[in-house]
Formats: structure tokens, C-alpha cells, sequence
């Protein structure tokens, strides 16, 4: 199996997903520009509102709400940055602006609101916080502006659902008898869709999350492109488009992203929809090339996207912009974390094993089962055993290295949500409430897994080869 990328093909992609990039920071950049110019005296009033009605609390988060959602603290430093309006463009650009509490006991929520009521908006100092362009912020500033907050979340989780719902139709539609296309691979990848859109809408954690401004934006990127990629044989595109749109998925992802795990959520996604891609018996080599460009375009798309966030923020911060983006990584992905009294920082640090971040994620594992724990590790335990069991039977029953490579695949989007928790040791502890939502992936595996198993087992077989007459019988003719 020959697998070598050429130079032509590689400077193709890398071409392709620069000028993609490159395009899409520069509407990124147009509608966060759009969206300075929105005066933020509705969005104010909306806020303010809200706390007099009880529609935000002050608390950090508010475990299985399902109205108002469990993230408190990120939608208040979301809201925050709708309403503040720096002097200067470039630093709105570059960053979020918010009001805090530096003695760290005071929550967000609680100072917007004292701000908001006592009409003192613009009379204090703000800080920036995570210098980058905000996806979020730009779609709640417009939200804001003609909607409160419940109509607000109303959209959101709307949307989630909408687009879910979306996918699902859609991929029961082609499935449908003499309605859906007769190629077997289009009922695959249909079967797939359906698959994903089950975990997805039963394991995301959308009750307490959907409606969220800092998590549904992305949300809605990659539920738009589960009902791109399961609708067509992405490897059967042009290179170009090919190339394109996984990279511009991979930039808005990062336009959206709010370190909540959306990155490595959309690559696992990626890997398992690949898997349901291509023609049923076409060479493994080709297959498994396109599939790995693929990837560094989604990559290449998100690499890209922060690469030229940090020239926006050198551009208006200069150096500082670099040295706060490389402490703030080194931190997200160290293997200490502060030690707390009574829920406030006491300057010590603690150690930080593999086995602290899985024991925080599990005892958050009932966000994704609508609030039931006992529920979420049996279902997690089954899916565990469910993707071995399935990888197994689909290797002893696959057909070619092609359908090997299919499972393996899978297998490989199950590895990296695992080495991404590995990675960011400290992200992962810190923020177990919503960063166990990429755990959605073990159980939109085990139901991947289970449809390959399925059509291995049960799948059209290659036609055996026409036996080839003597040579004889052969110079006679």
C-alpha cells in the first residue's frame, strides 16, 4: 500500500488552505467590526432585565438548569464583552473586555449586575481577557441586540436541536426505500449521519449547554457539518473544494472555539466521518492519502485562524500578546493546578495525575446523561466495550485493507480525544464540567463502529476475479 504524497499535491493543500484561511479571518474580521459599530445600550437594557426577572443568576454555574443553563460564569464574561466598547477598534479586535473582582471572591455575574443596576457601565476600568477575535461575542452582540436573554437562549438551543433534527431527517430520508441513492456507501455514510446525530443530541450535554453563547455557536459549526460531510463522498470532491472546505471548518471552529473542546471534538468527528467516505472497494493507498491531507487542512485551518489572531493582538499589544499567549498554553497543559480554601486560590500547588482528570470527568458525566450519574457510567462502560467488541468484529470480517483502514480510523478518533486529556491535564481538571462534553465521542464511536461491523458483516462483497482460460483455448479464439 502506497500511501507517499507528492510535492505537487502537498503545496496544492497547503495552498488551498492558506487562501481559505485567510478569507474566512478576513469575514471573521468584518462582522466582529460590524458587530463594534451595534450600539450596546439594548443589549445593556436586555442584561440588566434579566437580573431583575431572575433570567441570570449569580452564581458561577447552576447544576441541571435546563433553562438557564449550568455556565454561568462564561455566558457573563460573553455578555460582558457585548457591552463594553474600548475607545480604540484594534483592542476590541484583539480581545474580550470585561469588569472582575480582583480579590477573586465576587463572581462575574455579580459584578455585571451591580454595574448594570447601579448605572455604572463605563465608569470603571476593564481588563481583557483571552486575547483573540470572539466568535461568540459577534453572534451575541447581534442576538442582543433584538432579543432578551430567554429568547436569546431560546434561539440558541433552537438552533442545536433545529440542526440535529436537520441531520437526522435528512439522512433517514436517503436511507429511505427508492428514495434514497442505490450506491451503498451514500447508505453508509446515511446510517453514520444518523448514528452521530443520536449521540450528539442524547450525549452532548445540550439541556444545560445549548442555550449557552459561549458553547452553542460552536455547536452549531459542527452540527452544520455532520449534514455537509454525510451527505456526499467528501473524497470524491475536487481537491480544491476538498481542500477548502476542511480548512474553513477548521477555521470557524477556531473562530468559535472558547477552549470548551470544540477543536478536538471537531478533529475526532473528522476521522469518523472519513471513515464513511470513498468508494466501497477503491485502493487503500489513495484513500488513506486524501484522508490524511484532509486532516491537516482541518488542522492547518485552526493552526492558521490562531496564527493570524496572534498577528491581530501583536499588531495592537506588541510583545505582550506572545508572552500571555505561550504562559496561558503552558498553563492549560501543565500537570499542577492552584490549590483553594474555602473556593478561594491559597498560592499552593497541587499535583496533577491521569487519574485526578478521570475522576473529575466522571463525577460530571451526568451532564451528558440528562442528570442520571448511575445512567452515564453504565452507558460509558457499555460504549467502551461496545467500540472494542464492534473494532474486532469489523477487522475479522473486513473485506480489504481499505475496509481495515475504515475501523482504524475510528479507532484513531477515539485515541485522540484520550491524548487530548492527556494533553491539557490542567484545562481538563479545572474546567470537568463542560470539557466532559468531548466524551461525547466514546458513545458516537461505539454506534460508528457498530454500523462498519454491520456492514461488513452484511455488505456486498467484491465480484471474484474472471478465471483466465489456458493459453491455448485463448490462441484459438
Amino acid at each position: 500500500m502506497t500511501i507517499a504524497v507528492t510535492a505537487k499535491e502537498t503545496l496544492l493543500g497547503a495552498g488551498v488552505t492558506i487562501a481559505t484561511t485567510a478569507v474566512c479571518f478576513a469575514f471573521f474580521v468584518a462582522v466582529q467590526v460590524l458587530s463594534y459599530w451595534i450600539p450596546p445600550d439594548r443589549a445593556a437594557a436586555h442584561l440588566r432585565q434579566a437580573f431583575v426577572d431572575g433570567d441570570l443568576q449569580l452564581a458561577n454555574s447552576l447544576p441541571h438548569d435546563a433553562v438557564k443553563g449550568y455556565h454561568q460564569r462564561n455566558d457573563c464574561l460573553v455578555f460582558w464583552m457585548t457591552i463594553i466598547r474600548p475607545e480604540e477598534i484594534g483592542e476590541y479586535l484583539s480581545a474580550g473586555q470585561f469588569v472582575g473582582d480582583p480579590s477573586g471572591r465576587t463572581t462575574y455575574c455579580e459584578v455585571m449586575r451591580d454595574h448594570l443596576l447601579d448605572d455604572r457601565l463605563g465608569t470603571e476600568d476593564y481588563g481583557n481577557y483571552l486575547r483573540y477575535l470572539h466568535g461568540y461575542r459577534a453572534v451575541t452582540v447581534f442576538a442582543l441586540s433584538v432579543l432578551d436573554v430567554p429568547g436569546m437562549r431560546l434561539l440558541y438551543k433552537g438552533l442545536c436541536y433545529a440542526l440535529l433534527l436537520t441531520s437526522c431527517l435528512l439522512a433517514l430520508r436517503r436511507l429511505a426505500p427508492g428514495r434514497g441513492p442505490s450506491d451503498e456507501m451514500a447508505q453508509l455514510r446515511a446510517s453514520g449521519g444518523v448514528a452521530l446525530t443520536v449521540a450528539f443530541a442524547l450525549f452532548y450535554g445540550l439541556p444545560y449547554f445549548g442555550q449557552s453563547p459561549s458553547h452553542a455557536p460552536l455547536a452549531w459549526t459542527i452540527f452544520a457539518f455532520l449534514i455537509f460531510a454525510t451527505g456526499r463522498d467528501l473524497l470524491a470532491m475536487g481537491r480544491v473544494a476538498y481542500y477548502a472546505a476542511l480548512s474553513a471548518f477548521g477555521a470557524f471552529v477556531a473562530f468559535f472555539e472558547y477552549l470548551t473542546g470544540g477543536a478536538v471534538i471537531g478533529l475526532a468527528m473528522l476521522l469518523g466521518l472519513l471513515a464513511l467516505q470513498g468508494e466501497r472497494h477503491t485502493a487503500p493507498g489513495p484513500y488513506v492519502r486524501r484522508s490524511v491531507l484532509g486532516v491537516f487542512a482541518y488542522l492547518g485551518g485552526i493552526v492558521l485562524a490562531f496564527l493570524f489572531n496572534l498577528a491581530l493582538n501583536f499588531w495592537h499589544f506588541g510583545n505582550d500578546a506572545l508572552i500571555r499567549f505561550a504562559r496561558a498554553l503552558i498553563t492549560r497543559m501543565g500537570t499542577t493546578t492552584v490549590t483553594r480554601t474555602d473556593g478561594v486560590v491559597d498560592g499552593g500547588q497541587a499535583k496533577i495525575s491521569g487519574l485526578d482528570v478521570a475522576e473529575a470527568l466522571v463525577a460530571k458525566l451526568d451532564f451528558l446523561a440528562g442528570g442520571n450519574p448511575v445512567l452515564a457510567q453504565l452507558v460509558f462502560v457499555a460504549c467502551g466495550f461496545a467500540i472494542v467488541g464492534f473494532a474486532v468484529v469489523g477487522l475479522i470480517h473486513a473485506r480489504s485493507a481499505t475496509s481495515v483502514v475504515r475501523v482504524a480510523l475510528v479507532v484513531a478518533s477515539v485515541a485522540v480525544v484520550l491524548l487530548w486529556y492527556a494533553a491539557f491535564k490542567n484545562h481538563s481538571l479545572i474546567h470537568a464540567a463542560f470539557m466532559v462534553r468531548v466524551l461525547v465521542w466514546i458513545p458516537a464511536a461505539a454506534l460508528l463502529m457498530a454500523v462498519l461491523a454491520f456492514e461488513h458483516l452484511w455488505g456486498e462483497r467484491p465480484a471474484p476475479a474472471a478465471p483466465r482460460r489456458p493459453l491455448a483455448a485463448r490462441r484459438r479464439a
